[in-house]
């Protein structure tokens, strides 16, 4: 329960590096194209992370979602999105049709980590968080992308180290029994954490543009 409780502080630290795959096996134009790119690059990763939150949405959700149910819908899931990726190819080098199909599938992805046609499954406070964590990366890339390789740097250190505070408040809350038997104020813990960093990071990009 704990790895799925973390799931979103260890893609985001992923998702300050690099592709929601591996560079080094890029093989394809529009994968070498997203390698070379920062932003989509970042963007690739950020799809990355909504996909995996709406995969693992169902696991927080699985007293209403039998494993056979969820079973079928990781399989729909990985479905659609190999489906996309093999649409996506046909970009090839244009960065801009490679940006517009990539958001359509976060969109896409981010509604399905909170409701489908069976209700909404995210409990425990989970959804609220992720929406609020979606906002948070969205000015991250923004401000990155304006931002030179030293200042660069010194975000993604402080972006790290927010996200340690998180993990550590985690821990803390849960080994004192501070989380409530659903973890809900801990969710509500880090929704605070979230707003506040987000807003931090606004006011850096208000200072950069």
């Amino acid at each position: 329960m704990i790895k799925i409780l973390f799931i979103s502080i260890a893609f985001f630290i992923t998702f300050l590096n690099s592709a929601g795959f591996d560079c080094k096996k890029a093989s394809t134009p529009t994968e070498k194209t997203i390698c070379s790119d920062k932003s989509l690059s970042l963007l690739d990763d950020a799809l990355s992370m909504s996909y995996d939150y709406a995969i693992n949405g169902y696991k927080f959700g699985y007293p209403i979602y039998g494993e056979s149910q969820i079973e079928t819908i990781e399989k729909a899931l990985k479905k659609e999105q190999r489906e996309f990726v093999k649409n996506r190819e046909k970009c090839k080098n244009n960065t801009s049709c490679i940006r517009e199909k990539t958001n359509k599938q976060i969109n896409i992805l981010n509604k399905k980590s909170k409701c489908d046609h069976h209700g909404c499954f995210n409990i425990l406070g989970a959804s609220n968080v992720l929406r609020e964590r979606s906002a948070m990366e969205y000015i991250y890339i923004k401000l990155y992308e304006l931002l030179k390789s030293k200042d660069r740097e010194k975000l993604q250190k402080e972006q790290e180290a927010f996200e340690k505070d998180v993990g550590k408040m985690w821990d803390q809350n849960i080994e004192n029994s501070l989380c409530g038997s659903d973890r809900t104020l801990c969710y509500a813990d880090e929704s605070k954490m979230v707003q506040s960093r987000t807003k931090d990071l606004k006011e850096q990009l208000r200072n950069t543009k």
